[in-house]
């Protein structure tokens, strides 16, 4: 077998392939959320459609591009993985934000002060910290079921706590439309995130006979 017949584990050809997989299904994630929560919304006044839509997309790929490359490169490693997602959660809800507001949103309509911003961030933190925790885990069994699993718990989990802020914490108690689309946003985005990891495990398996130091694949295994 020829030298240019194997991949490195840092060939950046495989890399790529990797992001751009993960990227690509990323933006259709942020865009089927985006579509679920304007049927839910086809009575209200859609003026916020464009910053909302960069605001999940962009969330939506520095996520799960970010812990895509991590599962790849830390396989079997759900400390190290969990750690990409402690970073990835709160650095992708700040970017969201910045790229929503650059995109006309005021800020103002449809917002509360409970949780604030400090709080939805430490919250992202926490939540994509342990969901890169449980997807290392998950990735050991290899199955679709653990990932999904996996992101319904969580979502489950982080949805409650962040509809339970929201409605019981503001002097103004949030219309019940606005709690369905946070909860909508809440809860399919860990579930399509763990979607996206499962369709990118196949390469990263490969990818982690290398970081862990076994005989090279070839390139068309």
């Amino acid at each position: 077998m020829s030298q240019d017949a194997t991949l490195t584990p840092t060939d950046p050809r495989t890399l790529a392939q990797i992001i751009l997989k993960a990227v690509w299904w990323s933006i259709f994630l942020g865009l089927f959320v985006q579509v679920m929560i304007l049927v839910v919304k086809t009575t209200m006044p859609s003026a916020k459609t464009i910053p909302d839509v960069g605001q999940r997309v962009t969330w939506s790929v520095l996520v799960c591009s970010g812990l895509a490359v991590g599962n790849t490169l830390a396989k079997a490693r759900p400390l190290l993985l969990g750690f990409t997602g402690l970073l990835a959660g709160p650095v992708a809800f700040a970017v969201a934000k910045a790229a929503q507001k650059s995109l006309g949103a005021s800020g103002a309509a449809g917002t509360f002060p409970v949780p604030s911003g400090i709080e939805l961030a430490i919250m992202r933190a926490i939540e994509y910290g342990l969901f890169g925790i449980l997807i290392g885990y998950a990735g050991r069994r290899g199955n679709l079921k653990s990932y999904l699993v996996t992101g319904a718990g969580l979502g489950l989990v982080f949805t409650v706590y962040h509809l339970t802020r929201i409605a019981n914490f503001n002097e103004t108690s949030p219309p019940a439309i606005e709690l369905v689309t946070r909860g909508i946003n809440e809860l399919l985005f860990p579930i399509g995130c763990a979607l996206i990891l499962w369709v990118t495990t196949e390469v990263g398996s490969r990818l982690a006979d290398y970081v862990a130091g076994q005989n090279p694949v070839p390139a068309n295994a």
